[in-house]
């Protein structure tokens, strides 16, 4: 964890000034980022709701510039497309959380590319094996998927698509 969370507050010494995102998955990983780093702000599971609401929005709003917290916490729906910067102290094998989370900064709306920082011990090689498998298995899928969606669009300009309405008769 030291070595780890050395590292992530050496990136963010390098750009002061900007919004950083910090994702752990271990409430010591958390502690140590706070330590370490100025001015950062935790949401953990255990907070009031008022405080991950103050939190939550506040890093929104710009009231606070750097926020630590797992995505099981914030790693779905939040909108952050002012903060290009993330670090990953340690991972998982959940590449749908990791994904997510990334997706946080780099949505609709974002102007800038995004920085992704993913910090793992050596002892975490089989995860990160792992999760580029995961990876290059969902690009795969997505390319596919638009080879197909290429496909039906095609078909459907050339009128080769019939399309048949259902009549349900029995009244539910």
């Amino acid at each position: 964890i030291d070595a780890r969370v050395a590292a992530a507050a050496k990136l963010i010494a390098e750009k002061p000034g900007v919004p950083w995102l910090v994702w752990c998955h271990l409430n010591d990983e958390a502690d140590a980022i706070k330590h370490a780093v100025p001015n950062c702000v935790e949401v953990r599971g255990s907070d009031d709701a008022e405080v991950k609401i103050d939190r939550l929005v506040g890093f929104s709003t710009g009231k606070y510039s750097r926020l630590v917290t797992k995505s099981s916490i914030a790693g779905f729906g939040m909108n952050w497309q002012h903060c290009r910067d993330q670090i990953h102290v340690g991972l998982n094998n959940s590449f749908e959380a990791q994904y997510q989370a990334i997706r946080r900064s780099w949505r609709f709306g974002q102007t800038e590319p995004v920085n992704i920082y993913l910090i793992a011990a050596e002892t975490e090689g089989a995860v990160v094996s792992n999760l580029e498998a995961k990876e290059a298995a969902a690009d795969y899928m997505l390319e596919q998927m638009a080879e197909h969606m290429k496909d039906l669009t095609k078909r459907a300009l050339m009128g080769r698509i019939v399309h048949t309405h259902v009549q349900h008769k029995k009244s539910m």
